[in-house]
């Protein structure tokens, strides 16, 4: 929904670092990829090679100085992803709560962002439970 108001660059980067998100608990799942694939028609992306990812480094420095907006934007992104098999664990939630101070979020952003992406989950499933 507001992907599209990243930069190009920030699209591209973004990209890479949900395959680093994907991947951060050692399991990554079909709908994950699928939201990744998402990700990219929202976008405007036609392709794009997961075999060729952004360091993280270069990540964190990309977004590190992104306008607050889009800080929040791909955070949001990143935890959509991440809530999109169902399962968000432990590792998942260290490598995103450190992203998000990397990036320069606050702890009020991420629980915000966190608390609003856990709500509407619970939306989405109880909606699909009476469908």
């Amino acid at each position: 929904m507001f992907l599209k108001e990243l930069t190009p660059e920030e699209k591209e980067v973004f990209l890479g670092l949900c395959v680093h998100a994907a991947s951060a608990n050692n399991i990554v799942e079909a709908t994950e990829f699928e939201m990744i694939e998402e990700y990219c028609k929202e976008m405007g992306i036609a392709f794009f090679n997961v075999n060729k990812v952004v360091n993280f480094d270069r990540v964190i420095k990309v977004f590190s100085e992104s306008e607050p907006r889009h800080k929040k934007i791909v955070f949001n992104g990143v935890l959509g992803l991440l809530y999109a098999d169902g399962s968000y664990d432990a590792k998942e939630k260290e490598f995103v709560f450190d992203f998000a101070y990397k990036i320069g979020l606050t702890e009020h952003d991420v629980m915000v962002q966190s608390d609003l992406m856990e709500r509407y989950m619970r939306i989405v499933r109880k909606i699909d439970s009476t469908l």
